[in-house]
């Protein structure tokens, strides 16, 4: 069972780490099923909705479909604020409670509608200790939580209903907290950062496809010297620049640059120093364009469906868009080629990106705190199989057998759910590391060092700098 063992973070740094991932995730990321302003407008209307499942659930029926309760069958209710505002937070959240009727019948739930409102009503109820039984949780909110003692821990739930034989490998660590214990069941896929690549663009200009570093490097030369931009990159989002060298790193150290952000390692440290040179003779070589640090998202991703560029960076969640671009079959994505000889095996199935903790989580004061915790632990593994069958993760949590997509996304989005597979670890993504500001300067000076006109040297001291400064700032 492999356990995450990083320092505790404070509170405030875990809220300013929600705001900034909020934000970061608007630009060049996936769609998100709403926003803070909406919610404001929406929030009135979700509280009734909420209001009425409670009654309906009094009058004896099951507050997400209307089932009527079985006479004289004894039933033990416990309350859960679930997603269910977007068509698709619907059908999979109908889908996992009409299975657990199946799996524990004995339960009557009484359904919540999570508003979205930033969490504003999460973080009050935290405070005011009137959590429903099951709650949907994320990093911030936990930590917030274990402060007041106001959430359960689920090992042994966790251990009990064997969900985590259940998950895939390269998802296990998601379940636990830096202290060791999980705090939150997860439902949904972790995400990794993909290098795409135009398969007509590699033809005409008679490039391989390559599979190390001195091959990536001649194929960036190559399109640079045949006028073909080799990677369009929209690095004005602060994290793309962090991801680009986290793949690097991880090709020495499957930790990417995690440890910075934690304390556990210094920017001094060769395998940083080493990754960071690499960075640079790319860019010496013409790796980017220079409209890279102003170009947006539909930009960057535009030019390499118009074969304009070589290649593309960006989350997973690019594949449905350009599987909608771009002929099936015309695209793929590489292995990071960012190492040569036998270590370009050494962590092939370690991934840039990855989250951090969040699903479903127990409020201690539950009246019925056992099966709380065995029907979120369910529930979770029912929501992932949904969150797939329906299209909203590219691949599956979990190892359970039947459960394949109702819509066809394309070679490419089934190769992926396929690779993923063997992914046995993940980084995070810069919106998820335990320090706000660690995204920004990391972002910061990384962009220095892609400008082409930042000496490794000068990365290398500047960043340890103000990353040290940063955390003594922090008390860490």
């Amino acid at each position: 069972m492999k356990k995450m063992t990083k320092t505790k973070k404070a509170v405030s740094l875990g809220l300013a780490l929600l705001l900034t991932a909020s934000t970061m995730l608007g630009c060049g990321n996936k769609a998100q099923t709403g926003s803070a302003s909406d919610a404001g407008e929406e929030k009135n209307a979700q509280s009734a909705s909420a209001d009425t499942a409670g009654e309906a659930d009094t009058s004896g029926k099951d507050s997400a479909s209307g089932t009527e309760q079985k006479a004289g069958e004894e039933q033990i209710t416990i309350t859960a604020m679930l997603q269910y505002t977007s068509e698709t937070e619907k059908r999979v959240t109908d889908y996992a409670i009409e299975r657990m009727k199946e799996i524990m019948p004995e339960v009557n739930l009484v359904m919540e509608i999570m508003p979205e409102d930033g969490d504003v009503t999460l973080k009050t109820r935290i405070a005011a200790g009137t959590l429903p039984d099951i709650w949907k949780s994320n990093t911030g909110l936990i930590y917030l939580a274990l402060e007041s003692d106001n959430v359960l821990e689920l090992d042994k739930y966790v251990e009990e209903t064997g969900i985590l034989e259940r998950t895939n490998p390269g998802e296990r660590g998601v379940y636990w907290a830096k202290d060791g214990h999980c705090y939150a069941i997860p439902s949904f896929c972790q995400e990794s950062y993909l290098i795409f690549y135009n398969k007509k663009v590699f033809e005409e200009n008679n490039v391989k496809i390559p599979t190390n570093y001195s091959e990536f490097l001649d194929a960036v030369k190559t399109f640079r010297a045949n006028d073909v931009i080799p990677l369009s990159l929209f690095a004005k989002d602060i994290w793309c620049p962090v991801a680009i060298l986290d793949s690097i790193v991880t090709r020495d150290d499957l930790r990417g640059l995690v440890p910075i952000d934690t304390g556990e390692a210094r920017m001094t440290e060769e395998v940083y120093v080493k990754s960071a040179t690499k960075l640079k003779e790319l860019i010496d070589a013409g790796l980017i364009s220079h409209t890279a640090f102003t170009a947006s998202n539909d930009e960057a991703m535009a030019a390499f469906a118009n074969n304009e560029a070589a290649m593309y960076a960006n989350g997973c969640w690019a594949i449905r868009d350009l599987s909608g671009m771009m002929e099936d079959g015309s695209f793929g994505y590489l292995d990071y080629p960012l190492q040569d000889g036998e270590a370009s095996e050494a962590n092939k199935n370690t991934r840039c990106g990855g989250a951090s903790i969040g699903g479903y989580s127990i409020a201690p004061y539950s009246e019925h705190p056992d099966v709380a915790a065995k029907y979120a632990c369910l529930l979770a593994m029912e929501l992932a199989n949904a969150n797939y069958k329906y299209g909203g993760s590219l691949s599956s949590f979990t190892m359970d057998e039947g459960i394949e997509q109702d819509e066809n996304l394309g070679s490419v989005a089934t190769q992926y759910a396929e690779d993923s597979k063997d992914f046995t670890s993940y980084t995070l993504f810069p919106w998820c590391y335990d320090h706000a500001d660690s995204m920004v300067i990391l972002g910061e000076e990384i962009s220095k060092l892609m400008t082409g006109d930042y000496a490794v040297e000068d990365f290398i001291e500047n960043t340890d700098r103000r990353i040290t400064e940063m955390l003594e700032e922090a008390g860490e």
